[in-house]
């Protein structure tokens, strides 16, 4: 049971996300963070779509309805989907 840096990676996407839509870090420090992960840790832009259905959908974290979770990341599904066509 080592250090798993892949699943380590996905837990601070996760936060970070979470992090975003409470207004704690910028979408640029945000996306920063994703590019990252992708580049350095083996995380797959499939497993940051899931984390932001998760962010979305997961009522436990008290971020408001569906609806308002979905408005707050649009700005970064937009940016995602402009930097995956400049890929």
């Amino acid at each position: 049971m080592g250090f798993n840096a892949r699943e380590w990676a996905l837990n601070w996407l996760k936060g970070s996300i979470i992090g975003y839509m409470r207004g704690e870090i910028t979408l640029n420090n945000l996306l920063g963070r994703i590019k990252r992960c992708l580049e350095s840790y083996g995380v797959m832009l499939s497993d940051v779509k899931v984390l932001l259905d998760l962010v979305t959908w997961d009522p436990a974290l008290n971020l408001g309805p569906p609806e308002e979770r979905r408005k707050k990341l649009d700005p970064l599904l937009r940016s995602l989907n402009e930097w995956m066509k400049g890929a």
